[in-house]
């Protein structure tokens, strides 16, 4: 027999719900830095160079969050029990996943 689904918790404030954005945000920096590095290594420059440029979009993401709510850079961002039940956000392709 299969566990039940759990679902997840919602933000309850608009704190809550702006540290789930910035959380995803930055790791949608990250990833596409990471692809970035990956198509570059590959000698697939366009690709590596339209990444870059997704990359920067989310910064851009990340940076009027932290304005808008007047957060220092550094702001921690915990991950609320039942949001994300696994370590990475519910998005993210595992990278051995990936084919390029």
């Amino acid at each position: 027999m299969n566990p039940p689904i759990q679902t997840p918790s919602r933000p309850e404030t608009l704190e809550e719900l702006m540290l789930q954005a910035l959380a995803m945000e930055r790791e949608a920096v990250e990833r596409y830095s990471e692809l970035a590095d990956m198509m570059q290594a590959h000698n697939n420059r366009d690709v590596a160079e339209l990444f870059h440029k997704m990359a920067g979009y989310e910064q851009h993401h990340v940076d009027h969050i932290l304005k808008d709510m007047g957060w220092p850079a550094d702001k921690a961002t915990p991950r609320y029990a039942g949001v994300w039940t696994a370590p990475d956000g519910p998005e993210v392709v595992p990278i051995e996943e990936m084919h390029y």
